[in-house]
């Protein structure tokens, strides 16, 4: 199943999620970071992770995935994602919670 139904799945019970491309997540350098807090972003990965049905590697190839394969022209948006991930590891660490 591709990552954004499960997101929806978690998330809105089916219905379309409206963080499903992860970009508040995942991508610093986008508006739709500034959708949420730091804390709501790794509660949306927490969420995703104790429902058992997606680990952060599944999120992480799923959201480049979409951008690389299934989207067109939005390759620069993976651009920023290793920094991304090291400020949400860095967090995660801080809340006593590592993702």
């Amino acid at each position: 199943m591709h990552l954004h139904f499960k997101l929806d799945e978690i998330f809105a019970k089916g219905s379309i999620w409206k963080h499903r491309t992860l970009r508040t997540v995942f991508d610093k350098n986008a508006s739709e970071w500034n959708h949420t807090t730091m804390d709501e972003k790794l509660d949306i990965i927490y969420t995703a992770l104790d429902s058992g049905k997606l680990t952060f590697e599944e999120m992480k190839e799923g959201y480049i995935d979409y951008y690389l394969n299934k989207v067109h022209n939005k390759e620069h948006v993976i651009d920023s994602l290793d920094d991304t991930i090291e400020l949400l590891i860095h967090k995660s660490k801080e809340r006593g919670r590592e993702i």
